[in-house]
């Protein structure tokens, strides 16, 4: 079923971050039609809020831009963090 199945790295930062190592997002789009121009079809994206090993949080509005742009679908994975964000008295 995923024997063609190609996962694409995208860098992350790792300067003045402590020991959050977000994704790092300005070259997202350009990623994207990397991957488009050899063939593949990007279909859907990782990012995290609040990783498990780091407690890193992805800069969510920019993946989402991207992933608007060349049609893919997001997942957010939550982790521990992102329950906090559903409670409004927090």
């Amino acid at each position: 079923m995923f024997n063609n199945l190609k996962v694409t790295k995208v860098p992350m930062e790792t300067k003045g971050l402590g020991d959050e190592y977000p994704m790092s997002s300005p070259y997202l789009s350009e990623i994207f039609q990397n991957d488009k121009n050899q063939g593949l079809c990007p279909t859907v994206f990782l990012a995290t809020i609040g990783t498990t090993a780091s407690i890193g949080i992805d800069p969510i509005r920019d993946i989402s831009k991207a992933c608007k742009e060349h049609g893919i679908w997001l997942h957010i994975d939550l982790a521990h963090l992102g329950v906090f964000k559903c409670l409004d008295e927090l």
